[in-house]
């Protein structure tokens, strides 16, 4: 996936779609493979998010001493910033929270 010989280098989502389409379908059908693949891309898109965060936070790049003293003095522009990464994440508690606003918000429209 991320062979450093490869002279065109190619996202991780572009490589997962190129060994899910091929014609022989082995990948396709291989059940471990599958959420192997599903767990390899959600890492890689949660390692992008986490880094445009700390660039968006402040700026420039935050030390993880920086980012805890933050968290913990509850600086409310990390927090918004910290669910909406994590509300994209199956199985967080903001993934669920934000699936109830949306069900409550649904639920309001109808009536």
């Amino acid at each position: 996936m991320k062979d450093a010989m490869r002279e065109v280098k190619i996202g991780t989502s572009d490589y997962i779609k190129s060994q899910l389409l091929t014609k022989d379908p082995k990948f396709r059908l291989n059940l471990k493979y599958l959420f192997h693949c599903f767990q390899t891309q959600e890492v890689s898109n949660i390692c992008h998010s986490v880094g445009h965060l700390l660039h968006s936070v402040t700026g420039r790049n935050l030390t993880a001493k920086e980012f805890h003293d933050r968290l913990a003095a509850k600086n409310r522009e990390l927090q918004t910033k910290m669910f909406t990464l994590l509300a994209n994440l199956w199985g967080s508690k903001e993934y669920f929270s934000k699936l109830g606003t949306e069900i409550r918000w649904m639920d309001d429209q109808e009536t």
